[in-house]
């Protein structure tokens, strides 16, 4: 941090911290049709927060369109999975 800003040790500094809403996760378009074609968008919306959070962040993360496919194909997946073991 002192390489990129002009500080010192011992410098008083300010930060400002962000709580992002965890309650509030946005899944994309591809996501959703993905999800939808296989009919299981209740599957991803099932899991717990955390994980649907870090399902729809590693699709959305990354940058070849090879990636995000197969991201996508392993959200599908578990969603799949979860809306199994639903019933």
């Amino acid at each position: 941090m002192c390489e990129e800003t002009p500080t010192k040790t011992g410098d008083r500094i300010r930060r400002r911290i962000t709580v992002l809403d965890r309650a509030n996760v946005t899944i994309s378009g591809d996501l959703k049709r993905a999800l939808r074609a296989e009919g299981v968008a209740d599957g991803l919306t099932s899991l717990p927060l955390g994980e649907q959070t870090f399902i729809t962040r590693q699709v959305d993360d990354t940058v070849e369109p090879e990636t995000r496919e197969k991201r996508i194909q392993e959200a599908v997946q578990a969603a799949l999975e979860r809306s199994e073991r639903k019933g």
